[in-house]
């Protein structure tokens, strides 16, 4: 296991452990190896790719290179990085995002499989090294902290880059949406703004509108018609987008993207004393027409509010949008809605502060790979940062 292996061979000296390249016929044993691999809190989750794992890879036509570990012929490792255009000082670069590294509860020789694991990357993607990486991991995940933070030979360099949240909002029900609606149209006419809907503009005018917003914000991602073309393959449709305009400037845009058709948020159980709760809080949210927490098994009816830009000097229309989206959402029999925000920036603080929602603190990590595959090629910029959510 002394480095990466082509798909398909097996080192032979130490054949119990090898690396290559995600496979077909992998797909099944993958998510397999995510339904194991739930987050810890209160309230434990899992995230999934039904029903194929491959089938929610390569959204918009992004790189992926995507490696599983196998010992004794099964899968016990998986990892991903997903290489888009980014915006970084206002420019489109090539940037990488590491995720979904996974590691079988049972896997041995732990502490060597994720150190060739890397080394393994750092090679496959030495050939078409992206210009910077980056990751995010959870405040509460102390285990991951510990692992990718601690320097080591042949492991990649973690470098924190600023925090990041994830917000959950309520989505109201739908006798209460109409509401919801009219306050938040009325709270944006008294600010001078203009709701354009997407599908008002054509596709060149939406990648226009977007970019322009976007490359004010370090890693949002770089909008093309060809991109959003491929993006309603995957659910994202003209008819999502929602746009803020004041005269004929665009100061702000999202989209609502429910991704359940090929990405869930599972609920894999409840600690106590929340597992104890669970059915007392689903009374008290029925009463009051709030969304019940499903039983272990069950999804989260949820869309991410992604993208979500704005211009710096108009923070001020963010809690109107999200009330605009949340009204949008009902419609659609949805129950919770995902933002997420870089924070460092007090203006766009303080209006994600303003938000009804329950907060999940992140870090974001630039990532250097050992041995330099030429992901040093621009300086790291400036936080906050603002990746899309949808796609971490």
């Amino acid at each position: 296991m002394d480095g990466f292996l082509d798909p398909g061979t097996v080192n032979p000296a130490r054949s119990e452990t090898s690396f290559h390249f995600l496979r077909p016929e992998d797909d099944a044993e993958v998510r397999r190896l995510l339904h194991a691999a739930p987050l810890a809190g209160s309230l434990r989750l899992r995230l999934t790719q039904e029903p194929s794992y491959l089938g929610a890879t390569a959204l918009g036509g992004a790189e992926e290179t995507l490696l599983v570990a196998r010992q004794a012929g099964r899968v016990v490792a998986l990892g991903r990085c997903t290489v888009q255009d980014r915006f970084i000082d206002g420019r489109p670069q090539r940037c990488g995002y590491l995720c979904q590294l996974r590691l079988a509860s049972d896997a041995v020789r732990r502490g060597a499989l994720v150190r060739d694991g890397f080394r393994a990357f750092a090679q496959a993607l030495s050939e078409r090294p992206a210009a910077l990486y980056f990751t995010s991991i959870l405040d509460d995940n102390t285990r991951a902290r510990t692992v990718l933070e601690r320097p080591g030979p042949g492991r990649p360099l973690y470098t924190r880059a600023g925090g990041y949240s994830t917000f959950v909002l309520n989505v109201p029900a739908p006798n209460a949406a109409h509401r919801l609606r009219l306050r938040a149209e009325a709270a944006l006419a008294r600010a001078g703004l203009r709701i354009t809907p997407g599908t008002a503009v054509t596709p060149a005018g939406l990648t226009a509108a977007l970019n322009g917003l976007a490359r004010e914000h370090p890693l949002a991602l770089v909008w093309s018609e060809n991109l959003l073309a491929r993006l309603a393959r995957h659910g994202l449709e003209p008819r999502d987008f929602l746009l803020l305009h004041r005269g004929n400037q665009c100061v702000a845009a999202c989209a609502l993207w429910d991704q359940r058709a090929f990405r869930q948020i599972v609920v894999d159980g409840y600690a106590p004393p929340l597992d104890l709760l669970r059915h007392a809080y689903n009374i008290f949210s029925f009463l009051r027409r709030r969304p019940l927490l499903p039983a272990p098994g069950g999804s989260l009816r949820l869309a991410y509010l992604s993208p979500l830009l704005c211009r710096r000097d108009a923070f001020e229309t963010l809690p109107p949008l999200a009330d605009l989206a949340r009204a949008l959402a009902a419609t659609r029999g949805l129950h919770y809605l995902v933002l997420g925000h870089g924070a460092g920036e007090s203006a766009r603080d303080r209006a994600f502060a303003a938000l009804r929602a329950r907060r999940t603190g992140s870090t974001l990590h630039r990532v250097t790979w050992a041995g330099d595959t030429g992901s040093s090629t621009v300086a790291s910029p400036a936080p906050p940062w603002h990746p899309e959510v949808a796609l971490l």
